[in-house]
C-alpha cells in the first residue's frame, strides 16, 4: 500500500483508522486508548548526532509489553557488543554490510 493511499485510508472516519485520525486531530491532548488498540504499540526512536545530544527509544501501549521489551533489548544489546567486537575485522565495504546484517539480526 502506497503512503498516499494509507494517508487517504486515516483520514476516512468511516474506517478503524479514521477515529485515529480524529483523536490526532482534536485540540486536546489524545489518550492513548484512542489511538492504539490492544496488543499495537507506538515507537519513538530519536537519534543525537552531535556532541551534547542524546538517543532514545520511546514505547507507549495500552498493553503490557515489559516482557517482550526486556527480551528485544537484551537480544539487541548482545546483538550491539558483537558488532562492536567485530569492527576490528571490517576491512572492506561487504564486510561492513554484512556486520550490519548481523546487527539488524537480518541473517
Amino acid at each position: 500500500m502506497s503512503f498516499g493511499t494509507y494517508a487517504r485510508r486515516v483520514r476516512d472516519r468511516t474506517l478503524p483508522y479514521g477515529s485515529r485520525y480524529l483523536a490526532l486531530r482534536s485540540p486536546t491532548v489524545p489518550r492513548l486508548s484512542n489511538v492504539l488498540d490492544g496488543g499495537e504499540m507506538l515507537i519513538n526512536v530519536t537519534i543525537g548526532m552531535d556532541v551534547g545530544t542524546w538517543s532514545s527509544v520511546t514505547v507507549a501501549s495500552p498493553t503490557d509489553l515489559q516482557d517482550q521489551l526486556d527480551e528485544l533489548s537484551a537480544a539487541f544489546e548482545g546483538r550491539v557488543t558483537d558488532y562492536e567486537k567485530s569492527v576490528p575485522a571490517i576491512r572492506d565495504i561487504p564486510g561492513f554490510l554484512s556486520a550490519m546484517r548481523r546487527l539488524a539480526a537480518l541473517d
